[in-house]
């Protein structure tokens, strides 16, 4: 054997040698996804957010110290439980996620999905940790992109997830807490969802824990921004657009009526 072929076999050898020795890049957020950016600070943002934050933020905020897993009282708004399993777009929209709160011993990570249920494709992490006060605080939000009508918005909770990297599909799927019940492993409903009337948004309360826990519902609080005219939807109201054109039909009846009596 030639030198030349004794060196390169060495070379080889040393380099099939290194990929053994080496490991894969560990994970850096559970089950591998992705994490929107950038995340804006409440004190940042722009003019919707600050509305936001002068109205319906603090008493999202408060609701972490109650139990929810109950009749929801928001003083000065009206609320519609909806089924969190049908939270479908009505109307394309440009949708914002906000954290308001959390009571949680676990550092939840929290993520949506426009594509299906829980962490399968389409998924992303909106919130690797949604600790508080730290790393978040009361009023941090994401946009989540434009969604198409007739999009199924699910959201979730990873528990723990921001302190378990390593999580992966299928081993750790009990650990995914979903809007969907029936994508929940331990077949338990893990949020209860409101729209709030005259606003563009949609109240998400969760229980973190596999198997329920003390079922009190306030351990992460969310608030999507999905749009009025999807809120409206939910209401059972009709768009101002078929209003108004209800409104021209009417005139028009009113006008050929009034011609035919004279």
């Amino acid at each position: 054997m030639g030198l030349k072929m004794v060196s390169t076999l060495a070379a080889s050898l040393f380099a099939t040698g290194l990929a053994f020795a080496v490991p894969p890049p560990a994970q850096t957020t559970p089950f591998g996804l992705s994490v929107v950016t950038p995340l804006t600070k409440i004190s940042n943002g722009d003019a919707a957010a600050q509305l936001f934050a002068a109205t319906l933020l603090p008493k999202a905020a408060a609701l972490t110290g109650q139990n929810l897993n109950a009749p929801l009282v928001i003083p000065g708004y009206t609320t519609l439980k909806i089924d969190p399993a049908k939270i479908d777009l009505a109307t394309q929209a440009s949708a914002r996620l906000y954290f308001a709160g959390e009571n949680a011993g676990y550092s939840n990570s929290v993520g949506f999905n426009g594509a299906g249920p829980g962490v399968g494709a389409g998924a992303k992490l909106a919130f690797l940790d949604s600790s508080s006060p730290k790393p978040r605080t009361a009023g941090d939000y994401v946009d989540l992109g434009v969604f198409n009508a007739g999009t199924n918005l699910d959201f979730f909770v990873i528990a723990d997830g921001a302190n378990h990297l390593g999580y992966t599909s299928p081993t750790n799927l009990d650990q995914v807490m979903s809007t969907d019940l029936a994508a929940n492993l331990d077949g338990l409903q893990h949020v209860y969802a409101y729209a709030v009337k005259d606003s563009p948004y949609l109240l998400l309360t969760f229980e973190d824990m596999p198997g329920g826990g003390d079922r009190d519902y306030n351990d992460v609080i969310l608030v999507a921004d999905i749009g009025r005219a999807n809120i409206r939807h939910f209401f059972g109201a009709p768009e101002p657009s078929l209003l108004l054109a209800l409104g021209s039909f009417a005139a028009v009846l009113m006008t050929v009526t009034g011609r035919r009596r004279t």
